[in-house]
């Protein structure tokens, strides 16, 4: 299912009431002149934020850093984000490499 449209034709608190009760799952983009903000909902509720300006690797450096995935993790889950367009964070669950 693909959404696009004016949020004032329909209300932000709508779409994600409606995203969150048909336990879709998916990213939903909100966009405002240069901002845009990613949220990814997944079994009806939402799972992870991000805003558009913030790098797709800081996350990676952070749990790297801590100690919470492994250097070759983050390698595999780069590459499929890249290739399906994915949220990092989303491969990274989703593959298993940490826990939501």
């Amino acid at each position: 299912m693909v959404l696009k449209g004016e949020v004032k034709d329909v209300g932000l608190a709508e779409v994600f009431q409606m995203l969150s009760a048909s336990g879709r799952e998916g990213t939903l983009t909100v966009a405002s002149g240069q901002r845009k903000i990613h949220i990814w909902f997944g079994k009806g509720k939402i799972r992870l934020l991000r805003e558009g300006g913030v790098s797709h690797t800081a996350l990676g450096k952070i749990l790297l850093r801590s100690g919470r995935i492994k250097p070759e993790h983050l390698t595999i889950a780069l590459e499929e984000q890249r290739k399906s367009g994915k949220l990092l964070g989303q491969v990274l669950v989703e593959r298993g490499f940490v826990k939501q």
